[in-house]
């Protein structure tokens, strides 16, 4: 079955009362505009309710909406015709709709989804909560390949954000770089880039920060060496393929990064 989403029912709405600005309510309903309203209604009862993030008001505004297209289908079945939609609040209800689902996004992190307090800037918050919360969902869904992937990419993304907060203080980054070179960690010193690191210079260096624990790095290297199964002639060469044991590996990788993040 198709996943409903915000986007599609707005697109629906714009294709379908395309040029009515003044509201669907202003002339008396034809049997087909009531047959677009019944469509408008019918996907909203399908829209996942994670995916209508609104505030109190703006779901009370989209219920009273609804409410307000239900009761005029319901007259028009009982055969009550010419019938014309009446604005709500002086707003006519199909726009009340659209502007509420304005405000919601396609996409929704499961339940369970790490909160990421730590992480000051809400943008760069939403976002990896999304980015996790895609992860999760395809562990969920047994999508082996995508989990581990995307896994490793989202503990590329929590040390790349974190490192560049440290990066006010240049001289500990480089004392980090240099004993994760001596300690055998890595085989060079990372470029003074971020943007030009991978992920096993990020956990390197950040376990010689003490920003994640030793377990984290270990359990991290792994994710790594599963994320490179990206790449066909890495998989090739190593005979391994995504399956369950290297998703719950990277996720786990994952879980303790964000753990160590986390602690005070």
């Amino acid at each position: 079955m198709t996943r409903i989403v915000p986007s599609q029912i707005i697109e629906t709405i714009e294709r379908l009362f395309t040029g009515e600005s003044k509201g669907v309510g202003t002339v008396a309903l034809s049997h087909e505009r009531l047959f677009h309203l019944q469509g408008i209604v019918d996907l909203l009862r399908q829209l996942p309710s994670e995916l209508l993030a609104v505030s109190a008001a703006e779901f009370a505004d989209l219920t009273v909406a609804l409410a307000a297209i239900e009761s005029t289908l319901l007259r028009y079945h009982h055969g009550q015709f010419p019938i014309a939609l009446l604005p709500v609040s002086g707003e006519d209800v199909v726009h009340t709709i659209r502007r509420v689902l304005a405000k919601c996004r396609d996409e929704s992190s499961p339940a369970g989804t790490a909160e990421l307090s730590f992480i000051a800037d809400q943008q760069f918050r939403e976002s990896m909560r999304l980015d996790i919360g895609a992860v999760n969902t395809a562990l969920l869904n047994a999508e082996w390949k995508a989990a581990t992937v995307l896994g490793g990419a989202a503990i590329e993304a929590l040390l790349h954000w974190k490192l560049s907060e440290l990066q006010t203080n240049g001289a500990d980054i480089r004392a980090a770089k240099t004993k994760a070179k001596d300690s055998g960690k890595l085989q060079s010193l990372p470029p003074t880039d971020l943007n030009r690191w991978v992920l096993i210079e990020f956990i390197s260096v950040a376990r010689e920060l003490g920003v994640i624990e030793e377990r984290t790095f270990k359990q991290s290297d792994t994710a790594r060496d599963y994320r490179n199964l990206i790449h066909p002639g890495y998989a090739s060469r190593s005979g391994q393929v995504c399956n369950r044991a290297t998703a719950l590996a990277v996720v786990s990788g994952l879980e303790h990064v964000i753990g160590d993040l986390a602690r005070p």
